[in-house]
């Protein structure tokens, strides 16, 4: 059901948009700004019934990206972890991933390279997975350093959520061409291949990282590392999955 109370994200931009001047919106008015991220949250998260969604027009999101710039933003899990959720959502719509450009970019990477928590870590992965099917996205994140600490999300064992997380934003980073380069060289490849043998079968694991790894073997040199790190019995093994997009990104 759809709640007809929720803000809109335009609401959400007014307010975050209303400080005095010389006024930090945080923390002045986290009491006002934290409920209603939540609520546009809960309004929206499943795209079946998303009022934001369903309604095709762009959204104002410089209001967003100007908070999470900010380090009082950077130092408030809570609220960034909301922000995060809410560009996730906010990215969906195609117009809204061409609108992103630097300024949105660098608002997330600013909470990714040494990130409050492995949730923050994992809402802003989600959010470069659903920017990055833009090309220029893709190549804007190449420039600001963001595929280095994707790479090293990978590694975060006691979080698999945020290991699938960080693989899929790969995944979709790695279908262009100079994404696939920058994987390889961040050493990318290998990182992928031990994400596959250690996860013990965890199907979002599994889905993301064969995903990257089928857009990596578009690249002559990654085919080389994938036989070089033993990934070839690795994904041999992986034919047999009961779930089609693991067999079929393993089939290649």
């Amino acid at each position: 059901m759809v709640d007809l109370m929720s803000p809109s994200c335009g609401e959400l931009h007014v307010l975050l948009s209303s400080t005095a001047p010389g006024q930090r919106l945080l923390p002045a008015r986290r009491g006002a700004v934290l409920p209603m991220l939540q609520d546009f949250i809960t309004a929206n998260e499943d795209p079946r019934v998303s009022p934001n969604y369903r309604d095709e027009r762009p959204d104002e999101m410089d209001g967003l990206f100007k908070l999470m710039s900010t380090p009082e933003c950077g130092a408030d899990e809570e609220v960034a972890l909301c922000c995060l959720k809410v560009l996730k959502i906010l990215s969906r719509k195609q117009e809204n991933r061409q609108n992103f450009g630097r300024k949105g970019l660098n608002s997330v990477l600013r909470l990714l390279i040494d990130p409050l928590s492995s949730r923050i870590a994992g809402e802003g992965s989600n959010v470069i997975l659903n920017v990055c099917y833009e090309k220029e996205n893709v190549e804007a994140i190449l420039m600001c350093g963001g595929v280095e600490p994707l790479v090293r999300f990978l590694g975060e064992r006691a979080d698999p959520d945020l290991q699938a997380n960080a693989a899929g934003a790969i995944q979709s980073i790695c279908f262009q061409e100079k994404g696939r380069v920058c994987v390889r060289d961040l050493e990318g490849v290998p990182a992928i291949l031990r994400l596959l043998a250690e996860c013990g079968g965890n199907v979002k694991v599994q889905t993301r990282a064969v995903g990257a790894i089928h857009n990596m073997s578009s690249d002559a040199d990654s085919i080389r590392l994938i036989r070089a790190k033993d990934g070839i019995p690795l994904l041999v093994a992986l034919l047999t999955s009961e779930q089609p997009a693991i067999c079929g990104s393993a089939a290649g």
